[in-house]
């Protein structure tokens, strides 16, 4: 999954007590497991809060913050989130990585049943910042589009999660023959084409 859990994550945080202000390494991870995690793009200052985390999708505020309300917590979240044994989610699972993997499908209904039509105060708070995610990422501003992306296996499999309040759609690219090593890559410029072509607000739809 990469960093397309982070959603569901920081949702899972803000109603576990973390708070909007409160704020997290996100150079070091905080634990005694000696895991030394790394950053797509270093971040500008060493500490963030949880919304700057997910705005910037950080590894290390993520980590740290589940240390603070109990990782053991968090891992069993995750596992009831993706309907997996708890022996086969582990602290790396909180970057998106699971032993069994999800399919692209599970993913988005994921995402579909989660954040649509939901009046949850925090579901709600995260779906604004992924709206936000979806302008400073592709450039173009459309009312209630948002987005989460996501990178696995040295960039090669890249993930985004685009949607609004009536549909979510799951895109994959499982390829790096351009040898495109940097965090999005040219995989966001299909995005923003597939954003234009089908949530432009000109296009008429008529959903079956």
């Amino acid at each position: 999954m990469g960093s397309t859990l982070k959603p569901f994550l920081y949702t899972f945080y803000r109603e576990n007590g973390v708070s909007k202000e409160e704020t997290f390494n996100c150079i070091t991870t905080i634990n005694n497991q000696k895991w030394n995690v790394k950053e797509a793009e270093l971040p500008s200052k060493s500490v963030l809060n949880i919304q700057e985390a997910l705005l910037t999708s950080n590894n290390n505020a993520f980590i740290n913050a589940a240390n603070k309300i109990g990782m053991n917590n968090v891992l069993k979240f995750i596992a009831s989130l993706l309907n997996k044994e708890e022996s086969n989610i582990h602290p790396s699972s909180i970057l998106g990585a699971t032993s069994d993997g999800i399919s692209l499908f599970e993913l988005t209904k994921l995402y579909a049943d989660f954040f649509l039509n939901n009046d949850d105060p925090f579901k709600n708070e995260c779906k604004q910042l992924l709206c936000q995610i979806a302008k400073i990422k592709l450039g173009i501003d459309i009312n209630n589009l948002f987005l989460k992306t996501g990178t696995t296996n040295g960039n090669k499999e890249r993930f985004a999660i685009l949607g609004n309040e009536k549909i979510v759609l799951g895109i994959m690219r499982q390829e790096n023959s351009i040898n495109d090593y940097s965090k999005d890559g040219s995989f966001i410029n299909s995005i923003k084409n597939i954003a234009r072509n089908i949530f432009s607000p000109k296009k008429m739809y008529t959903w079956m």
